[in-house]
């Protein structure tokens, strides 16, 4: 869903008629960015020397492999986003999107 918007489009216009919205008056987000942490900076270190803190972390110190994958994990939720404040029931949302994706 996060990457065909054809389909996700189709999906949206389908639930928000479904809830009584006008096309485009409904937004699924799925969010996909496996690299939360996806950097690449100089950092000076306590003994004055520079390194580069990237996505593969520090050894024994940080690891940003393992805290970007938990972040993604724990940020990843499918949202509905309406035009109007509105209760929209998940079996909905799920139903739409089994039949357009």
């Amino acid at each position: 869903m996060a990457t065909d918007r054809k389909r996700t489009r189709q999906a949206e216009d389908d639930l928000a008629t479904e809830l009584g919205l006008k096309p485009g008056e409904l937004l699924l987000d799925f969010p996909v960015k496996t690299q939360m942490l996806g950097l690449d900076i100089p950092v000076q270190r306590r003994n004055d020397t520079i390194e580069r803190l990237t996505s593969e972390g520090w050894p024994g110190t940080i690891d940003l492999p393992r805290l970007s994958d938990e972040l993604y994990q724990s940020a990843r939720w499918l949202r509905v986003f309406t035009c109007r404040r509105m209760t929209v029931p998940t079996e909905a949302v799920f139903t739409v999107i089994r039949e357009n994706i």
